[in-house]
């Protein structure tokens, strides 16, 4: 989990952060953007997800990270 949130950009959204990072974990844009509902809510970040991740508590940070861990996780699993 740590080692996702090691390639956030910080002064990016936690929405852009999501596309990058499912585009670095080989997944398609259209994979991403399938899951990005379920990994935003799941993060349960609310309207911070549009928000710099500078912004972001660590609480926060570790949640949307595990989220991404998780979504490209099982998308492994079921490819």
């Amino acid at each position: 989990v740590l080692a996702l949130g090691s390639t956030f950009d910080m002064e990016l959204s936690g929405r852009e952060n999501v596309m990058i990072g499912g585009a670095v974990l080989g997944l398609k844009r259209a994979e991403v953007l399938r899951k990005f509902d379920s990994i935003a809510e799941f993060a349960g970040i609310g309207d911070f997800i549009d928000q710099p991740v500078r912004s972001y508590s660590s609480g926060m940070f570790v949640r949307l990270a595990f989220s991404m861990a998780t979504s490209v996780a099982s998308a492994w699993r079921c490819s």
